[in-house]
């Protein structure tokens, strides 16, 4: 609940209360009349009526100090759509590499190439990042202590 509460907090900044767009007005008013909605039904209702109102709506979302806010919009992004892709690229770019180490996995998980090849680009990514569309250098791999069982047949032949 307190995400919601932070979602409209962060409209209301962002002056959208005061917006004279319609589809802005529209989905805050259904916002409001539907407050037991959880984020996936909201996200489909937004898609579906109000999408023209995601310049004015998403940004401000991903303003905060918030990282399960950052998150919970990063991974609904669909970089099938057009703003969406420029939004993952643009975050890609943007994103602090050490204070947004999250949100940056997040973005690359995506696994869009244009979003890819923007990280792809920055050098100041943690291996954290890096290893989710590069693979591990032989070198960075750690040996596990984890013994295997052998398969049934092997262990009926010891015995």
């Amino acid at each position: 609940m307190y995400l919601r509460d932070l979602a409209k907090r962060k409209w209301r900044e962002a002056g959208l209360y005061k917006s004279k767009k319609s589809s802005v007005q529209s989905f805050l008013k259904y916002i409001e009349d539907n407050p037991l909605d959880c984020w996936d039904e909201s996200i489909k209702v937004f898609r579906k009526r109000f999408y023209d109102a995601f310049d004015d709506l998403v940004p401000p979302l991903l303003d905060t100090d918030d990282k399960l806010m950052r998150l919970i919009v990063i991974r609904r992004l669909n970089a099938k759509n057009r703003k969406e892709l420029d939004l993952l690229k643009k975050l890609a770019k943007d994103l602090d590499a050490h204070e947004h180490e999250l949100e940056l996995k997040a973005v690359a998980l995506v696994r869009n190439k244009s979003v890819l090849s923007v990280l792809k680009s920055r050098q100041d990514l943690s291996m954290e990042v890096r290893h989710i569309f590069e693979p591990i250098p032989e070198r960075h791999r750690h040996a596990t202590n984890i013994v295997r069982n052998a398969p049934y047949e092997e262990q009926r032949a010891i015995k």
